[in-house]
């Protein structure tokens, strides 16, 4: 990527000043913005000519793993709850930092968890496995499930939003065995790895599992309340993931769940934290549960947390699920608008949400080595924005894949669920990208994103859903 980089450069020199509560002049902001350069787009794999099923060819994971392979997974199957039909989940390979993609086999992919490194010299890592999004919950290999029946859990509400009935009951009755969470640590890189546990104190958590969801044809089938040992399934132990290491070692990780005051779809997001290089895990903070800004809540398991380069923490949260469906309240009237909330004690109290961008799906925040900040989200499109004073300002976006913000905010709501996500069962011959993303940061100044492209055409014209990634270099203002 970084050989034909210059080819594509784009730069952007606008800010949009977030509600800071300063006066700033247009000339200020300019001056603060960080630059930022577009690699040209990696094909990474095709998908067959006029196949636009929703889910089909979509949804890429992205990840590196311990011995420095990238890894990038692709979804080929319906996007539903255990239900719809499936095809084996499609895995490439990157020994070049993302510049190229070959195909590899599943049982030759690193699904190791990722390795955090505490200041103190020593390694942990949370859970048994990586988190591969649809393949962690749909994948062929076994997973261990417990009916909740079985175990005597009792029911605390149902709720239900298209496409899917959930049954809530407490996290803290289920078995301890079951609650734990696997953990491997050693003292440092070379040091053999010790097999523990750690415990969480869920408090009021919910546990959400899935109890009736349509297939593709609309028909709705029931589930059996069930919980999986597999992390992050739509009923799952918890295991702690996308987490942030503070100077002093404390370990900080974003949750979503259920809000209990309320007995219909609404998620907030949690600050969990671990002060004993994660041994035991506690509610520090709530980041964000502000009935009266978002319809359905915040998060819904897509949140991103990040350590500012003030030493601030900020974290950014989707505000709606099930497309671009019609809000009622500021955060999601027309739009699902990305949230944003920081905190300046280490997580303890959080700033009341705002909105920084109008979209919201799959947000990434990462803080670069350089400084800067940069966020990646969308639906329709895929957009990044930077960021060169620790996320209080923030560039015009550009986008991955699709229009540019302006031209898809001029449109009507109709006009932008054609492009985002028409529905099971649909036409999805206009729809963007599936704005599902993931990041990797490869460098100082730099990442790449993983995305999908629904309206690629190929050398005979032919519609086709490509799977592509591409390199972003953020430098700091001169």
């Amino acid at each position: 990527m970084k050989r034909t980089i210059a080819a594509s450069l784009l730069c952007l020199s606008v800010l949009s000043n977030c509600q800071t509560g300063v006066e700033t002049t247009e000339k200020e902001l300019a001056a603060r913005a960080p630059r930022v350069e577009l690699g040209p787009p990696v094909i990474v794999m095709l998908g067959p000519p006029g196949d636009l099923r929703w889910g089909y060819y979509a949804f890429p994971d992205m990840w590196r793993a311990p011995g420095g392979e990238l890894y990038l997974a692709v979804n080929v199957g319906e996007d539903a709850n255990d239900v719809g039909e499936r095809e084996p989940t499609r895995f490439f390979v990157s020994r070049d930092n993302g510049e190229s993609w070959q195909p590899i086999r599943e049982d030759q992919v690193d699904f190791s968890p990722d390795v955090i490194a505490l200041p103190s010299g020593e390694q942990v890592a949370f859970g048994t496995e990586k988190y591969v999004y649809h393949y962690s919950t749909y994948g062929p290999r076994p997973r261990e499930f417990h009916s909740l029946d079985e175990l005597g859990l009792k029911l605390a509400f149902t709720t239900k939003k298209p496409g899917l009935i959930a049954a809530h009951y407490r996290y803290a009755d289920l078995p301890e065995r079951l609650t734990r969470i696997p953990v491997k640590r050693r003292k440092g890189p070379n040091a053999p790895w010790q097999d523990e546990y750690a415990h969480f104190d869920s408090s009021d958590l919910l546990l959400r599992t899935p109890i009736g969801a349509p297939d593709a044809k609309g028909d709705w089938h029931e589930i059996a309340p069930m919980i999986s040992t597999t992390p992050r399934d739509a009923a799952s132990v918890l295991w702690p993931d996308r987490l942030v290491v503070l100077p002093d070692g404390t370990l900080l990780w974003p949750l979503a769940s259920q809000d209990p005051r309320i007995q219909s779809m609404f998620f907030r997001v949690q600050c969990v934290a671990s002060s004993d290089g994660g041994q035991t895990w506690g509610i520090r903070g709530t980041i964000a549960d502000q009935l009266e800004l978002a319809d359905w809540g915040y998060g819904c398991g897509e949140q991103s947390l990040q350590r500012m380069p003030d030493g601030d923490l900020l974290c950014i949260m989707r505000t709606r699920m099930a497309g671009n469906t019609l809000g009622t309240r500021p955060f999601t009237k027309v739009v699902h608008s990305l949230a944003a909330a920081r905190s300046s004690d280490n997580g303890y109290t959080w700033s009341r949400p705002e909105a920084i961008a109008p979209f919201s799906v799959t947000p990434h925040l990462r803080t670069l080595d350089n400084g800067t900040v940069a966020v990646v989200y969308g639906r329709p499109g895929v957009h990044v924005r930077a960021s060169a004073d620790s996320g209080r300002t923030w560039t015009n976006a550009f986008p991955l894949v699709g229009p540019v913000e302006a031209q898809l905010m001029a449109e009507s709501r109709e006009e932008r669920m054609a492009l985002s996500h028409a529905g099971h069962g649909s036409a999805q011959t206009r729809v963007i990208s599936c704005s599902n993303t993931d990041v990797v940061v490869t460098g100082s100044d730099r990442f790449i994103v993983a995305y999908s492209d629904f309206q690629y055409r190929d050398e005979q014209g032919r519609q086709r859903k490509a799977i592509k990634v591409r390199e972003v270099i953020v430098e700091m203002p001169i």
